[in-house]
């Protein structure tokens, strides 16, 4: 099990509390703060990874912590530029 970190106080210091529709939720033991773990990642990242390192899709799943059908999604939702041709 990862450790999660309060996001208002930073702690380490947290414990499971509950679920809401399917999303565990956490509490921080010294702050109080009751939070969700976040674990997205934005479709410009996926893509500068997937286009400046080369990582293949399964890497960036892994690294993630998402699967292969949300890094294609994301990938797909990631608009490029127009570059125009140079007469």
């Amino acid at each position: 099990m990862s450790i999660k970190n309060c996001p208002k106080c930073g702690s380490s210091r947290t414990k499971k509390n509950g679920t809401f529709r399917g999303t565990q939720r956490y509490r921080c033991r010294s702050c109080g703060v009751q939070f969700v773990h976040d674990t997205s990642v934005s479709a410009e990242t996926l893509w500068r990874e997937f286009a400046d390192e080369h990582a293949r899709v399964s890497v960036l799943a892994r690294r993630h912590h998402i699967s292969k059908s949300t890094v294609h999604r994301r990938l797909d939702d990631c608009t490029l530029p127009e570059i125009l041709p140079t007469p």
